[in-house]
């Protein structure tokens, strides 16, 4: 995209600890042998990469240099201690947000990991503003990020925290590089995949829907209201299985045992499902900001009944072991008995008179509706048994 320049360096191109200087800096001791054009909005059927003609290097190194000083100048703006400072225009050098200096009075949130080859923006939307977007980038074992983390100052006071706006899985098996950069509202991706070796996948992400400047999580109103239906079809689970399984049984009660033994068959399969459920709403309501309170004690009680759940399940296996053993004898002895009865109807079918050739018409259907009859009856005995 015109106007816009990123520039990401191979994994040798990195500085000592201690050594850290701006890449800007060090692409004027070492230029690089090329540098590609991206156009995001290809106007024909070619290539949208192309390489700048080397006379043309100087001029867009020049760019990408007054580009990290208006960086490091709104940095400091906005009150970042020096080592931050170094790392936002560094970003060839692993950058570890845990360990720069003070921020403000306080400093709060969990910070991005430690990445290098990420994109940043200083000043928000408007570019005055007291906040730092930091996107992307990859961890030193070089496995790609996906992920947007907002540092921001509370108003009307010297308060910072860290906010993760965004956060997504990317097919590392897949993925051989990523570059990063922001471009107005927008952060785009140019991935580099392990197939073609080549960065040809173009992605974009507006990232204005995920801002939010009074500090209340974006899509809060969705996001509550589909913890609100997962907890309440979980409860309604879990009520149903609790209420099968605390069922007392008879002796001779298959009706019963049949029950119990349905849902301790939907635990088994349900079980990771309803495990990572119990997760995602957890994860949730931190994000909501809603993990104390109403909402946070049902799923404690949820997440205990589950647990119960687990806990019973394997005693009342072993307690159903005795019954089952017993209604597996019943129920093959009556198929045994079903069978044998079949093969004496079959034999008693086969000899009636209506198959031979000298019964009247009349005689013929009073006797096929004495087979209905006693067919009849041998599929009621089998319907019985099912």
């Amino acid at each position: 995209r015109r106007g816009a320049v990123s520039v990401r360096t191979p994994r040798s191109f990195s500085a000592s600890a201690g050594q850290t200087t701006a890449t800007s800096a060090l692409l004027e001791k070492e230029l690089p042998s090329a540098v590609w054009s991206l156009d995001s909005h290809p106007s024909s059927a070619e290539s949208i990469w192309s390489a700048a003609p080397s006379q043309t290097l100087p001029d867009l190194l020049a760019e990408f240099a007054a580009g990290q000083k208006d960086l490091a100048n709104a940095a400091e703006r906005i009150g970042l201690p020096p080592d931050f400072v170094l790392a936002l225009t560094a970003s060839h050098a692993l950058a570890d947000f845990n360990a720069f200096g003070k921020v403000g009075d306080s400093l709060v949130g969990e910070p991005p990991s430690a990445r290098r080859h990420f994109a940043v923006k200083v000043g928000g939307l408007s570019g005055s503003e007291h906040k730092v977007w930091v996107y992307g980038g990859e961890s030193i074992e070089g496995y790609a990020h996906d992920d947007l983390f907002e540092l921001a100052r509370e108003p009307d006071s010297e308060a910072w925290s860290w906010r993760c706006a965004y956060s997504a899985e990317i097919d590392q098996l897949n993925t051989i590089g990523r570059a990063v950069l922001f471009v107005g509202s927008s952060v785009l991706s140019v991935r580099a995949c392990a197939m073609s070796n080549r960065y040809e996948e173009l992605s974009s992400l507006d990232i204005t829907p995920l801002l939010s400047s009074s500090g209340v999580p974006p899509f809060r109103a969705e996001l509550g209201s589909g913890v609100a239906a997962k907890m309440g079809s979980l409860a309604i689970y879990l009520a149903d299985i609790t209420v099968g399984l605390a069922q007392t049984m008879g002796a001779d009660d298959f009706a019963a045992l049949l029950a119990v033994m349905q849902r301790l068959h939907r635990i088994r399969l349900n079980a990771e499902s309803t495990e990572l459920e119990i997760d995602q709403l957890r994860d949730a309501m931190v994000y909501l900001e809603q993990d104390i309170g109403e909402q946070a004690n049902e799923l404690s009680r949820i997440d205990s009944e589950w647990r119960e759940v687990k806990r019973l399940a394997p005693v009342l296996r072993k307690a159903i072991k005795p019954q089952q053993d017993r209604e597996g004898v019943r129920i093959r002895g009556e198929m045994a008995d079903l069978q044998a009865a079949a093969a004496e109807y079959r034999v008693g079918f086969l000899a009636e008179p209506v198959f031979s050739s000298g019964l009247a018409p009349s005689a013929v259907h009073a006797q096929l509706d004495k087979m209905a009859a006693s067919l009849k009856l041998l599929e009621g005995r089998r319907a019985a048994m099912a």
